[in-house]
């Protein structure tokens, strides 16, 4: 049996971390029977106003943190623990895994500089032209301050 939700996709667009998002699936999940439960949940619990954008964020988060099932290793520590400071930091390590170029940016880029260093908001873009074959915008000013950015004065610092 084929899992539903693919894992190994070739990368041609980066998407938002869905942070918010995620930490609602890791409680869902709980009550989720299997994976099509999971995701119904999750669209009719999303915030957006959108249907279409609530299903395809499902998905990703689906694909991201449940891979294997709504009873798996998210569903565990959060039931083990019910602590969101780990469960952050759990979704963060497993985010990285699954987005490889956000995982790279991170310790390629990011982790080799020194603490406290300010740098330019446009860093990352040489960064990521690289990879991107068509480099398409990406909030990642947004998903790297939960990653320890922190805006200020128009330039991100690491902290």
């Amino acid at each position: 049996m084929r899992p539903r939700f693919r894992q190994n996709r070739q990368q041609r667009v980066l998407q938002d971390f869905l942070f918010t998002e995620s930490l609602l699936a890791a409680t869902l999940a709980e009550g989720a029977g299997s994976d099509r439960e999971l995701e119904v949940l999750l669209t009719e619990k999303l915030p957006q106003n959108s249907r279409e954008t609530r299903e395809r964020y499902a998905q990703s988060i689906l694909r991201w943190f449940f891979a294997d099932g709504p009873h798996g290793f998210v569903s565990q520590v959060w039931r083990a623990y019910r602590d969101e400071s780990i469960q952050r930091d759990i979704l963060r390590v497993l985010y990285l895994q699954a987005e490889p170029i956000v995982g790279e940016c991170v310790a390629q880029a990011l982790y080799p500089l020194a603490e406290g260093m300010s740098v330019p908001s446009k860093f990352f873009d040489g960064f990521l032209a690289q990879r991107l074959a068509s480099h398409a915008p990406w909030n990642y000013l947004h998903d790297l301050q939960h990653y320890g950015i922190k805006m200020s004065s128009g330039n991100p610092l690491i902290v």
